[in-house]
């Protein structure tokens, strides 16, 4: 189960697309924003430049991509995909509680650790969606969404009359 939610997505470009604009680009528009301000503003005259605001965003948005991913698997059937949720998102958690405990002591380790912390919710998500029929670029001919226009159509009911 887990090795096709790997192998399946791996040449729908449909999937990498929303993986990358809508997972990493606007699911992570918080830590790009903070990311701007603390790279490119610069801080008020005679103080600091502060972390916080960009070690909260990287907190908060590996989070909120692991939880929901991690939520998906735990409702599949599969044992092995339960426990990689269990794991994946274990493993986010501790990395965000890092990021808010020692975040004010070890500022340059914060940043590695969030953005460290957003590589397995990413890797959630891909197992929690890479088998997802939405995601995919082939379309089944009975697709509820379309399908495909030039099939034959199913034979006429016989009791219903015109």
């Amino acid at each position: 189960m887990l090795h096709r939610r790997w192998t399946r997505p791996r040449a729908q470009v449909s999937f990498w697309t929303f993986l990358a604009v809508g997972i990493v680009l606007l699911g992570g528009l918080a830590v790009w924003i903070e990311f701007y301000r603390y790279a490119f503003i610069p801080p008020v005259a005679g103080a600091d430049p502060d972390l916080h605001p960009l070690q909260l965003a990287l907190a908060t948005a590996g989070l909120a991509v692991a939880g929901p991913a991690a939520m998906q698997l735990l409702y599949s059937r599969d044992k092995l995909c339960i426990v990689a949720a269990i794991i994946l998102f274990t493993v986010v958690m501790i990395f965000a509680m890092y990021l808010m405990v020692f975040g004010e002591a070890h500022e340059t380790g914060t940043l590695v650790g969030g953005l460290i912390c957003l590589v397995p919710a990413i890797l959630a998500w891909v197992l929690a969606n890479g088998e997802d029929d939405i995601f995919q670029d082939e379309v089944r001919d009975d697709a509820s969404t379309g399908g495909n226009p030039m099939r034959p159509l199913g034979r006429p009911a016989a009791n219903v009359k015109v």
